[in-house]
């Protein structure tokens, strides 16, 4: 049988990507953390985001985003660190009319442009070796 390749197309109804906070507020635009929130793990991370014109709304990260930035504090990553990541995440908006902030929909997989590898002979290798992988 032969692999069709097809364009994907998102299921309707589910959610709307509105770009991300960088396109959202734009140049001259803020984001901050709420460190109350940001402390409490029993919630999701909420990011104030501001434009130049001083219009704010308050997003809330996913689950998945909120852990990973935490995670990320701990291993000693700076507010504007974590600000400079969070930045370019897409957000999305729910059906309910909901917006949050969350992880990319490849899950963060690095795509490769196969033009620019070079394809090499592999040699033979034993299962256990997949660990590893």
């Amino acid at each position: 049988m032969a692999i069709l390749l097809k364009k994907y197309v998102p299921v309707a109804g589910t959610l709307t990507e509105n770009g991300t906070i960088m396109s959202i507020v734009g140049k001259g635009g803020t984001a901050k953390f709420v460190p109350k929130n940001f402390n409490d793990a029993t919630k999701r991370v909420v990011i104030v985001i501001k434009n130049k014109e001083g219009e704010s709304a308050v997003l809330s990260c996913s689950a998945q985003v909120s852990s990973h930035l935490r995670n990320l504090k701990k291993d000693g990553k700076s507010a504007s660190e974590l600000l400079s990541w969070v930045a370019g995440l897409p957000v999305l908006e729910n059906e309910q009319g909901t917006s949050f902030i969350s992880m990319p929909s490849n899950g963060g997989a690095a795509e490769i442009n196969l033009d620019t590898i070079k394809v090499v002979e592999t040699a033979e290798f034993l299962p256990e070796e997949l660990v590893a992988f």
